[in-house]
């Protein structure tokens, strides 16, 4: 459950300045009194630009969109605080801000995610959590919400169900609803097909990706999978060609994603 934290706020405001003091802290978690808290530093990427102008391209490319680079560079601290407190009020599942300044943002610690978890489990295991998953960002998408960073990373569960943290990107406030939800897709599928035998991607996959679309049922999304299909058609064709070009793991996200949707659309 993600409860108010019963330590002072002064303790952890004392705790996070000196965290703040120490240069070697970066995002990570601390304890007071046994409970368990998340520590975010807020600082300037120095890749930043270069990451939103090529983010710029890439949703140009991928879903016909033109947004300015400056609308998809990340919020940082301040952004994430704020989304997490209007998503806390719609009754959405994720952490508590419990203390923020200028440098640095105190969340509730809402467990371990499950990208340090899949990989224990057996492979009937990993499809009943995928569909769980899927089911889950389905309910995000028909409800108006978003998340921006949709990968197993960054989704946890507690008793009450599942929660979604790093909330940095801004992707829901540039582009279209359909474009917002093709990104969110493109990045949860992706994960959750890399982490599925190579003979399971296409039938299981495909269910995985039918089970998502059958809850959501909008149209414009699935022209906007369709285009980005298309996009990615030439990875299959290198992947058969050439594999040793895409053994890498983001390139094998990237194909096994284009095959489900060129199977499944």
């Amino acid at each position: 459950m993600n409860e108010r934290a019963d330590v002072p706020l002064e303790r952890l405001e004392a705790r996070a300045i000196s965290l703040c003091a120490d240069a070697q802290a970066e995002t990570g978690l601390f304890e007071i009194d046994g409970q368990t808290f998340v520590f975010k530093r807020g600082r300037p990427k120095s890749w930043a630009t270069a990451r939103a102008c090529l983010a710029a391209i890439g949703c140009r490319l991928a879903f016909g969109e033109w947004v300015a680079p400056g609308q998809l560079r990340t919020g940082g601290i301040r952004q994430e605080a704020a989304r997490l407190r209007e998503l806390s009020r719609e009754g959405r599942r994720v952490p508590l801000v419990l203390f923020q300044n200028d440098e640095c943002l105190v969340l509730s610690y809402v467990g371990q995610s499950f990208d340090e978890i899949v990989e224990h489990l057996s492979a009937a295991e990993k499809i009943t959590l995928f569909e769980r998953l899927a089911d889950d960002l389905a309910a995000w998408h028909v409800k108006g919400c978003w998340h921006g960073g949709a990968q197993l990373r960054n989704v946890t569960e507690q008793a009450d169900g599942f929660y979604r943290i790093d909330f940095e990107e801004r992707h829901g406030y540039a582009l279209s609803v359909a474009a917002t939800r093709a990104y969110d897709v493109f990045l949860y599928f992706g994960d959750a097909f890399s982490h599925l035998d190579e003979s399971e991607v296409l039938p299981q996959g495909g269910a995985l990706l039918q089970r998502y679309l059958n809850q959501v049922q909008d149209p414009s999304l699935v022209l906007m999978l369709r285009r980005l299909s298309r996009l990615l058609r030439p990875m299959v064709w290198l992947s058969k060609r050439c594999p040793r070009l895409t053994r890498k793991r983001d390139a094998q996200r990237i194909v096994r994603v284009a095959r489900v949707l060129q199977a499944v659309l």
